[in-house]
């Protein structure tokens, strides 16, 4: 009653971790509706999005040991997206601060450059204007990750925590799996 006097729109569901958006995508994408546990220290390159692996993740202790392992590995590097400041952040090779919200133009602009043609042909037509505006970036650092991602042979891409706490939650967890699996 409180939100529908003052007029704020309220998500079908609050979970302090946002952890639903992502198992219902991995049971839509995989048939497997869980959170899975994600093993970074086989990465070579790692793309988290709003993800705060270090601290409040899924398993923080377990990612930042880790990160540690991976470390240790030549190459392995590591972007982040963010929408404000976090300990992940600081850490990952490459920080990028983002409007809060806009993950899944991102994740949409990479899907579309490393997609088959099949799979690009029915997602919805954005432009780089729309990206830009909508994300806070130019497209030269998205170019960057994208070139990151074609050229690594182990890609781990992990979105969650505030990329997951939004109205467009679904979508990016979704978006995240399918640029995963290519």
């Amino acid at each position: 009653n409180f939100c529908a006097k003052l007029g704020v729109e309220r998500l079908p569901e609050y979970e302090p971790f946002a952890y639903a958006a992502i198992r219902q995508a991995n049971g839509i994408l995989f048939d497997k509706p869980e959170v899975p546990f994600y093993n970074i220290e086989h990465s070579d390159y790692l793309l988290t999005l709003g993800s705060d692996i270090l601290e409040t993740f899924v398993s923080p202790v377990s990612y930042t040991q880790q990160y540690g392992k991976a470390l240790n590995k030549i190459p392995f590097t590591w972007t982040h997206l963010e929408p404000h400041v976090s300990l992940t952040g600081f850490n990952a090779d490459e920080r990028l601060v983002i409007n809060p919200g806009s993950e899944p133009y991102i994740l949409l602009y990479l899907l579309k450059h490393i997609a088959p043609e099949e799979i690009v042909n029915v997602l919805p037509t954005i432009t780089d204007s729309d990206i830009t505006q909508n994300t806070g970036l130019s497209i030269e650092p998205l170019n960057h990750i994208l070139t990151r991602l074609k050229k690594s042979k182990n890609p781990l891409i992990i979105s969650g925590g505030v990329s997951t706490a939004h109205n467009m939650a679904w979508e990016t967890a979704v978006l995240t799996g399918l640029v995963q699996w290519y």
